[in-house]
C-alpha cells in the first residue's frame, strides 16, 4: 500500500500534502515503535518505493532509529 501511495504521489495523481496528515499520525503512533524491524523488512524485500515514501514523512524521520521492534 505504501508503495502505491508513493507511485500516486510521484505520478501527480495525489499530492503529498493530501496524505501527509493521516499517514504521519499512523507513522508516529503505530510504526515508530517498530521502526528498526520495519526498516529491515523493507530492505530485505527491496521495497524501494515504500522506503522513499516513509522517508518523505517528517514523522518517520523523527522516529528513533534504534526502536527495537519485536524480539
Amino acid at each position: 500500500m505504501i508503495s502505491q501511495l508513493h507511485a500516486a504521489v510521484r505520478s501527480g495523481l495525489v499530492r503529498l500534502e493530501d496524505v501527509t496528515f493521516p499517514l504521519s499520525w499512523y507513522a508516529e503512533k503505530r510504526l515508530c515503535k517498530n521502526k528498526r524491524l520495519l526498516a529491515e523488512y523493507i530492505a530485505e524485500n527491496s521495497m524501494v518505493e515504500s522506503k522513499q515514501f516513509l522517508e518523505s514523512l517528517e514523522a518517520w524521520q523523527k522516529c528513533p532509529s534504534d526502536s527495537p521492534g519485536r524480539p
